[in-house]
């Protein structure tokens, strides 16, 4: 039988279950944020927002019940918040843009039928110069300061 560590959990437990509590905690105060704030507009996206002012009301006001049950909840698991540099995750996506942009160049593009010729040498280097930039970004966001 595993060890007890904390408020009868072993260390795997309380791990599970403070990391499910963070996650949790990350998606709800981005939900907030969605209705609190002007949403980003990009190129091409758009987050949109269709709801009443009276449901917006209705869900902040769950959503900031969730947030004090999570912090009772840490506190009597004598939980500390986790440091997160946005560094890190900001590299991460990064790293998965440039992956995500080589492949969806021409040879690749072959998976979902037949590719135009003149594609390779127009589409290919467009994708080359923005994957360079997600490569450097990673680069500059994973740089020591």
């Amino acid at each position: 039988m595993a060890e007890t560590t904390r408020k009868g959990l072993n260390a795997s437990q309380y791990q599970s279950v403070i990391l499910t509590l963070r996650l949790f905690e990350e998606r709800l105060r981005q939900a907030d944020a969605w209705l609190a704030e002007a949403l980003p507009e990009g190129v091409l996206y758009r987050y949109t927002r269709h709801l009443p002012s009276e449901r917006v009301a209705e869900i902040r006001a769950e959503i900031a019940a969730a947030l004090r049950a999570i912090a009772d909840l840490a506190q009597h698991l004598e939980a500390q918040p986790a440091d997160e540099p946005i560094e890190a995750a900001a590299s991460a996506f990064m790293s998965v843009s440039w992956a995500d942009l080589s492949d969806v160049k021409t040879p690749r593009l072959a998976r979902y039928g037949a590719v135009d010729n003149a594609l390779e040498d127009w589409l290919d280097p467009r994708l080359d110069a923005l994957a360079e930039h997600a490569l450097r970004l990673a680069a500059l966001f994973g740089a020591e300061t």
